[in-house]
């Protein structure tokens, strides 16, 4: 009756829920949960939405042309993310985790600015337009996160930032993933490295050796950016 398949309830039996999440496609359009940030979504990026989390994906790749709504689409999934937690009794008891420990969505870009920029212009404002989160799930800013209730964050960093994988970081969000740079510490003893592969694989396995059960993962890995070349990871 309702119940929503994929996303979370692909791992998580529905009694750990305080809350039955709402479909996916009633999340992006009633404005009690993402305000009117998402009422020009185009209706493509909707459909794929909708979707990715019904239909057990725990990873996206969103490219195509500059302006064509990427970051838009992947930071409303990271909204929807946040929200299937915040439907929890308890999270950090849900996943298994200390409950003085953070449990992250993880922001990466090239670098701290345009990390934070992702968190703050494109998930923040949508959260702050939100009644639903505003009342239930409301996050207090510091300078690189937002941070929710029961140690729940939103995590920016810039890719070079180590400290970003000793995160438990249940989703993750790479953005401008074509534009890191192509040679990271490993070149001088490997020859030529693309910094953007070797970030996602460290991300994947994080997620994974937190998270990961039965084969399967609650959160969702977004991989984000327009392509210049026809090898680009």
């Amino acid at each position: 009756e309702g119940q929503v398949k994929g996303g979370l309830y692909e791992v998580l039996h529905k009694a750990e829920y305080r809350t039955q999440p709402v479909e996916m496609e009633q999340f992006i359009k009633d404005p009690y949960f993402l305000g009117n940030t998402c009422e020009g979504i185009y209706p493509k990026l909707l459909e794929d939405l909708t979707e990715l989390f019904s239909g057990g994906y725990h990873e996206s790749v969103w490219t195509g042309s500059i302006g064509y709504g990427k970051t838009f689409a992947a930071s409303i999934g990271v909204c929807r993310v946040l929200y299937e937690i915040s439907c929890l009794q308890d999270p950090h008891g849900t996943f298994g985790l200390a409950h003085d420990t953070n449990l992250s969505v993880i922001c990466l870009s090239v670098n701290e600015a345009l990390a934070v920029k992702v968190a703050f212009e494109n998930i923040a404002t949508k959260i702050k337009a939100s009644p639903y989160f505003q009342k239930n799930f409301a996050f207090t800013p510091t300078k690189k996160e937002l941070r929710f209730p029961n140690n729940v964050w939103v995590a920016a960093r810039a890719t070079t930032d180590t400290s970003a994988l000793g995160l438990n970081a249940v989703s993750a969000l790479l953005d401008e993933t074509n534009f890191m740079p192509t040679k990271g510490k490993e070149a001088a003893r490997m020859g030529y490295v693309d910094h953007a592969e070797v970030i996602y694989n460290s991300v994947q396995r994080r997620m994974k050796s937190r998270f990961q059960r039965k084969g399967k993962l609650p959160g969702m890995l977004f991989v984000v950016s327009s392509k210049k070349t026809n090898d680009d990871f």
